[in-house]
């Protein structure tokens, strides 16, 4: 028994072609998928199949690892096919896959030594704790002995004069992970710029930081501080290579609350029963660019989105209808729009604040005297 096609050692899920082997005889054979990750070896199918005119042919691949992967909450898995007959393996195939259903010819490994996990190499940020959450994941085992143990950060500043000012830092990658995170938002970078700033012409408080790069190898990523952008939407959700990506949006939401029930008569006096409340919120965005565009689409897209709130939590949502139709001309504005629900069935109440205390608009004593 024998391999046909021809595959890479390593792969994008969406890149795993149909497996056809030949010489497979004429008795049923069994097939166990396994994969296996930072030593987590476990089985993903079991099966009997049956070869036809020799030929033992596995469809459909791609999906059933990426599910996987989903549970796993994992990038990257190595993956071993193996055929038995009786209690005899006859055959291993093994590859690694990463977490990746959208179609692409992009060469996996080239992809990911080359690149963080994100389809994006630049990113508008607003200021503030409005990106505190944001996260860079990179993964590094397919750079065969060649990965980053350090990723350096260099801020770009404009002076009082007009100038711009470059502060450079690097950082050790603690631990060996197949997947890391690096903590970029906002405030992080500018806690990490004030630690590590010397004082010189002008305090680093009179300076405004205007953008800043993430490099670790051959990786490069770039986010831009746009201090005009207030969005009105944060999203958090597992992109297409199965790590949190944060979106903000500049977006109109329109809150829809309806509800199904019953009315029950009995005696004279009606009554509802069954009754099931239900929230729809249809947002559309504020032009965005064509790459911006491009990448909502995972949101869009993704197996798992959740609404950031105001207090930073998250709440877990289901976009439930979209219209995203994406344009490469000039002339035209790129909008997208997608109506979601919470997870959770019901209404949700916005007015409760965090606190027992009554918010007070005008802090001062009234006073009568006009003055």
């Amino acid at each position: 028994m024998n391999l046909v096609t021809s595959i890479t050692q390593c792969l994008f899920t969406s890149q795993i072609p149909p497996l056809e082997y030949a010489q497979a005889g004429i008795d049923p054979l069994n097939v166990q998928i396994y994969g296996d990750c930072e030593e987590n070896r476990h089985r993903i199918l079991n099966t009997t199949i049956y070869p036809v005119n020799g030929k033992v042919i596995l469809y459909d691949l791609g999906p059933l690892i990426e599910e996987d992967m989903r549970n796993g909450d994992i990038t990257e898995s190595v993956i071993d096919v193996s055929f038995y007959s009786g209690n005899n393996r006859i055959l291993s195939t093994p590859f690694v896959a990463y977490h990746c259903p959208f179609s692409t010819n992009v060469d996996c490994a080239r992809f990911l030594a080359n690149h963080f996990l994100s389809s994006l190499t630049a990113k508008r940020i607003p200021a503030g704790s409005s990106s505190d959450k944001e996260r860079l994941w990179l993964n590094y085992s397919a750079e065969e002995g060649n990965a980053p143990n350090s990723y350096t950060l260099t801020a770009y500043f404009l002076t009082p004069a007009d100038t711009i000012f470059t502060l450079e830092m690097t950082f050790p990658i603690t631990g060996y992970y197949v997947r890391k995170a690096l903590a970029i938002g906002y405030d992080a970078v500018w806690d990490a710029c004030d630690s590590n700033y010397d004082p010189d012409e002008y305090t680093i408080e009179e300076m405004t930081l205007m953008y800043y790069t993430v490099k670790a190898g051959a990786r490069l990523f770039t986010y831009y501080v746009d201090y005009d952008f207030k969005p009105t939407q944060k999203f958090r959700f597992k992109n297409v290579f199965n790590v949190e990506e944060m979106i903000y949006l500049d977006a109109v939401t329109v809150t829809k609350t309806d509800t199904e029930r019953s009315i029950a008569t009995s005696h004279g006096q009606s009554l509802f029963y069954d009754q099931v409340d239900s929230q729809e919120y249809e947002v559309t965005t504020a032009p965005l660019s064509t790459e911006e565009a491009d990448w909502a689409a995972q949101l869009l897209l993704s197996h798992k989105v959740q609404r950031v709130e105001n207090g930073g939590t998250f709440t877990d949502i289901l976009i439930t209808d979209m219209n995203a139709e994406v344009t490469d001309s000039d002339e035209e504005h790129r909008r997208i729009k997608f109506t979601y629900r919470l997870k959770r069935q019901g209404a949700t109440l916005t007015t409760l604040t965090e606190t027992n205390e009554v918010t007070r608009k005008f802090s001062a004593q009234f006073n009568n005297k006009f003055a």
